[in-house]
Parts: structure tokens; C-alpha cells; sequence
């Protein structure tokens, strides 16, 4: 136990450009028993190459014979592993260097199945960093509020959680973790946190995050999913942010009939919200160009102002 083996998932897909540093991250990290599992989801570019030019045996490559979905990608790189312990990181993503080393440290004092770690979230110029800590208390509470975490921020006892492979959805293109986390909460599953930035998270102009649509379908497949357990654990006016969150993906997608309809439900959930009452009733009168505006500038202004 006290030098477990560490299996690293990365799914990947047309990540040359990216990926030579997220695979150094991992060679570089203080703790030393790990083996990288790397999936490639049917690249195009030259990432088997890239791959192949590291002169490292705890490196292993297995490329899907067609692109099918990172949650499938994942869950490959699952079965292939052979370590004690579970990680995961993304083909454009990074460690620091004492990540591994951290979270097995704090597993070793707590013997929780499931230790996470805080992440900088980088946006272009724009760099905020994010907590876990919510994530360990013992209510379900937290974790309905908010999607999350990343699966970047998980070390996971493989053998605390039997067919681990089986939470992950294999419908769901964004949002996976917050249905995962989700499911292993209400088998009660414990969580810690190391209080600590050891993950820098990249959204690239091309990533699923970045990616409207798929983050409104995925978040929404998952609020549908977990209707009932959010509003009996956290109430209708969290169940109606929900949907305002997933209205403005669709805004963001250039979808305003989508964002109408969430909109729509976030009223109908909770009718005496002031917020609800407003962007409902708005979008009601055609969802006219100048409020769209208005609002998008007044989100940037929010945004700027808590950075600052």
C-alpha cells in the first residue's frame, strides 16, 4: 500500500498540438509507481507518433478503431488498468509535479475511496482557481447545487468502488463527472480534498467545454436525470437555476429556442423567483435582440468584476 500502483486514464482525440506536455506532467511527478494508459479515441493528427517517440515503458497506447466519445475512451482506459488506484487527466491538461504524491499522502491518513484536489481553471488570458472542499462535506447538498469536479481532480481507490466503469455515462459528451460524483455520493462514497492547486485545467477554443451545445445536451441529460433527487434534497429555486445555467448555454449556442424552453421550465419550477419572472417573461416578447445584448454585457461585467 505504501508504493500502490497509480493508473493514469488519458482519453484523447487529435491532441498532438497538446499532448507532449500533459504525458511530461506525468513523467515528472514525484510519485514514481505509475503507469500512463493512454486512449486514443480515433485521432487523425499525429498523436500515436508523438506518443510513440517517448522512450518510457510505464507508458501504454490503445487506439479505438473510430471515434467514439471521451466517457467510452475512459472507460477503456478503465479496464486496461492494472493499478491499485485510479487517476485521470486529459490530453490538454497538467499536473504539478507533487499531485499524485499529495492525494496518496492524504488516502494513506483518511482511507477515503475518493481524494480530490483543487485546479486552476485557465481561459485564454483569464486564470481562476477552484475549491474542492465543498465536495467532502457529508451532505448531498453541495454536490447538487454545482456541477463537478473534473475528473482531473480525482485519485480513486479502485477496489473501494467495484465496477467503477459501470457510473460512467456513456451518453454524456460533457458533465460526466457531475453524474459520476453523483452516483457514488448516494452509494455513499466518501470524498476528501487536498486544499491545494495541483491541477491546471485548459479549455482550448475546440474542447468539449468550450462547446455549447454539447455542454447544454450534457447538463441537461443530467438535471433530467437527477430531477427528483434535487428537488426533494435542495429545492425547486436550485432545480430553477439549473435551468437558467443550461438556458445560457443554448444563448451562448446561438439556440435562443432552447434557451426559451429552460428558461420557460425554470419559471414554471419556481414562479415567485424575481429572476425567473424576469428572463422568462422577456423571452416571451421574442426574445429581442437588444436584451439578448443587454444581458451578455452585463454577464461580462459580473464575470471581470469577481476576477477582480
Amino acid at each position: 500500500m505504501l508504493n500502490s500502483l497509480i493508473s493514469i486514464i488519458m482519453p484523447t482525440f487529435n491532441r498532438a498540438n497538446t499532448i507532449k506536455k500533459s504525458i511530461e506532467s506525468v513523467i515528472l511527478q514525484s510519485y514514481k509507481n505509475w503507469e500512463l494508459i493512454i486512449v486514443d479515441d480515433g485521432s487523425i493528427d499525429e498523436t500515436e507518433k508523438l506518443v510513440s517517440s517517448f522512450n518510457e515503458k510505464r507508458i501504454y497506447y490503445y487506439k479505438l478503431p473510430s471515434n467514439q466519445g471521451s466517457p467510452i475512451a475512459r472507460k477503456k482506459g478503465i479496464q486496461l488498468s492494472n493499478g491499485v488506484f485510479l487517476a485521470f487527466l486529459d490530453s490538454d491538461d497538467l499536473y504539478h509535479k507533487n499531485k499524485l504524491e499529495k492525494q496518496f499522502d492524504l488516502y494513506l491518513k483518511l482511507k477515503t475511496p475518493v481524494v480530490l484536489c483543487d485546479f486552476l481553471e485557465v481561459r485564454g488570458e483569464n486564470k481562476i482557481k477552484h475549491s474542492l472542499m465543498k465536495y467532502t462535506k457529508t451532505e448531498l447538498n453541495q454536490i447538487l447545487i454545482c456541477p463537478g469536479p473534473l475528473f482531473q481532480c480525482m485519485l480513486i481507490h479502485k477496489e473501494s468502488i467495484p465496477d467503477i466503469e459501470n457510473y460512467i455515462n456513456e451518453k454524456l459528451i460533457s458533465s460526466q463527472e457531475w453524474d459520476f460524483i453523483i452516483q457514488l455520493f448516494l452509494k455513499g462514497v466518501s470524498f476528501s480534498n487536498v486544499n491545494e492547486v495541483l491541477v491546471t485545467w485548459k479549455i482550448q477554443n475546440d474542447s468539449i467545454t468550450s462547446d455549447y451545445k454539447k455542454s447544454a445536451i450534457g447538463y441537461q441529460i443530467i438535471v433530467e436525470k437527477h430531477k427528483n433527487i434535487i428537488l426533494n434534497q435542495v429545492g425547486n429555486n436550485t432545480l430553477s437555476d439549473h435551468y437558467r445555467r443550461i438556458a445560457r448555454l443554448w444563448e451562448n449556442a446561438n439556440n435562443l429556442n432552447e434557451a426559451r424552453k429552460n428558461y420557460k421550465l425554470a419559471y414554471i419550477v419556481s414562479f415567485f423567483n424575481i429572476k425567473n419572472i424576469f428572463y422568462y417573461f422577456m423571452t416571451v416578447f421574442g426574445y429581442p435582440k437588444v436584451f439578448y445584448k443587454f444581458i451578455r454585457f452585463i454577464r461580462r461585467l459580473n464575470l471581470t468584476n469577481n476576477e477582480n
